[in-house]
């Protein structure tokens, strides 16, 4: 296997992460899950989210799952957490919220919340945490007073594979190996993108992006400009979004561990736009 002289080149984005808490682990992960939906990629959604973390044991002694949602606006990050906290925590059985980035600038999201309390909520301090308590039907719901945000890393990794099924079975374990690991997720479905973009169109001027055409296996033979190597019949990409660059760069090394003697593949690469998208980079020949 191939790895390209090339780097990914990274840009920075608002990151939040939160704790849902609930009864048992079935109803922290079906709120986790809901809270993260339709966040794949900010072109078209207005946040890319996923779950980072299980937690045996939250502030209030129960499970959870941390959530983290990144959006290169703040103001589009705090309207991110209320309303996927409010449409999807809140609304799940037994839960509770807690936020788990400390800021000095945070969102009162719990505050902002506490208004669906219709006056009733009232403000507690819990396990040594500034909460608001917002009676519901379902009995109480607590979520922290405070939502803080830091300066989140984002970047890709493209992995050209030369067999679908023994190559995407390669990638699964890419995924495998970064769900579970604390602040850095992989937002697309499954995380794993299989329609890579570029900026805008060469067709349509409405588009803010479109599909890479040059990178299209079906399209190696019509097009001059291909840039698909012999014998690749699909390219994965994968989105890694992470708290800081440490973690990014940790996850792109164990991205690369896992792929270099796998089945299936045949080069890895990454898109980058010489340097104009972001100030950091990560090579891919040093991890």
């Amino acid at each position: 296997m191939e790895i390209e002289d090339t780097f990914s080149e990274v840009f920075s984005t608002k990151c939040g992460r939160f704790l849902i808490t609930a009864a048992n682990e079935r109803w922290a992960r079906i709120a986790a899950q809901a809270s993260v939906g339709f966040a794949t990629s900010i072109i078209f959604c207005d946040a890319e989210a996923g779950i980072d973390t299980f937690v045996e044991s939250g502030p209030d002694g129960r499970p959870g799952y941390s959530v983290m949602i990144t959006n290169p606006s703040a103001k589009k990050l705090k309207d991110q957490l209320l309303e996927r906290i409010g449409q999807c925590v809140l609304t799940a059985p037994t839960t509770a919220c807690f936020n788990l980035i400390e800021s000095e600038e945070p969102f009162p999201i719990g505050k902002m919340m506490n208004c669906f309390g219709d006056g009733y909520g009232t403000a507690v301090e819990r396990w040594g945490r500034k909460l608001y308590s917002i009676p519901i039907m379902g009995g109480e719901f607590l979520i922290e007073e405070n939502f803080g945000y830091t300066k989140g890393y984002s970047g890709n990794l493209w992995v050209m594979v030369n067999d679908v099924e023994k190559g995407l079975t390669s990638c699964e374990r890419v995924i495998e190996g970064i769900e579970g690991t604390e602040g850095i997720i992989a937002p697309f479905p499954g995380g794993i993108c299989a329609s890579g973009s570029k900026v805008g169109s060469c067709t349509y001027t409405f588009l803010k992006a479109s599909t890479n055409h040059t990178c299209c296996p079906t399209l190696s033979c019509n097009i001059d400009d291909s840039t698909v190597p012999e014998g690749v019949v699909a390219i994965y990409e994968f989105i890694f979004n992470a708290v800081d660059l440490d973690t990014l760069t940790k996850g792109f090394k164990s991205a690369v561990d896992v792929l270099t003697n796998a089945e299936g593949i045949e080069r890895l690469s990454a898109g980058n736009y010489g340097g104009k998208l972001g100030p950091e980079k990560i090579f891919l020949r040093e991890l």
